[in-house]
């Protein structure tokens, strides 16, 4: 049975760190061009180097999360290398639930930093993605004003970090209280 686990969490945790790296592979070379009916060259080659599938999983993750797809492709790949090194699925809900609201958070911050602005740097819907300039940031500047979104942020950042790494944020939490007690 044991063995069955470990066999389950090694070809999940494989599975996680394939996926992250074809997404990471795809969101790099990222094309706008790649997405349109109409291509201006005769060959009408596509640039993504994850071809067409690529092309459109990049697309639409820089749309919806802007920044948040670089960081759920980071996720995934720690994720995969974590459950492969303990060989364990142990954690994986309360994990999973920080990821979420990591993601969250970094559309909501991006979108709430740059509200306003015209340019996209690269990002069809902005850094902050339609998640982050269009469905979070708004109402919560609306409700907590420009400098308590980023208050309410920190926050909600110290949740994810004790979801994700409970142990590890505790001991910077204590080593930070320790610091400033002296």
């Amino acid at each position: 049975m044991k063995n069955n686990q470990e066999s389950t969490a090694v070809v999940t945790g494989l599975g996680l760190v394939c996926l992250a790296l074809f997404f990471g592979v795809s969101l790099y070379s990222y094309s706008p061009y790649d997405v349109l009916d109409y291509h201006a060259t005769e060959s009408q080659d596509i640039a993504n180097k994850a071809g067409l599938i690529g092309a459109q999983l990049a697309h639409h993750a820089l749309c919806m999360y802007g920044i948040g797809a670089w960081v759920i492709t980071i996720l995934m790949l720690v994720f995969g290398a974590f459950i492969c090194a303990t060989r364990s699925l142990a954690g994986t809900f309360g994990r999973t639930c920080g990821a979420i609201l990591l993601v969250a958070i970094v559309c909501a911050w991006c979108g709430a930093i740059n509200q306003g602005a015209v340019f996209s740097n690269g990002y069809p819907a902005g850094p902050g993605g339609l998640i982050g300039k269009t469905f979070i940031a708004p109402p919560l500047i609306n409700y907590f004003g420009r400098v308590g979104v980023f208050l309410v942020l920190a926050t909600a950042s110290l949740l994810a970090a004790l979801l994700l790494a409970q142990s590890l944020t505790e001991a910077a939490l204590a080593l930070i209280g320790r610091g400033m007690s002296q």
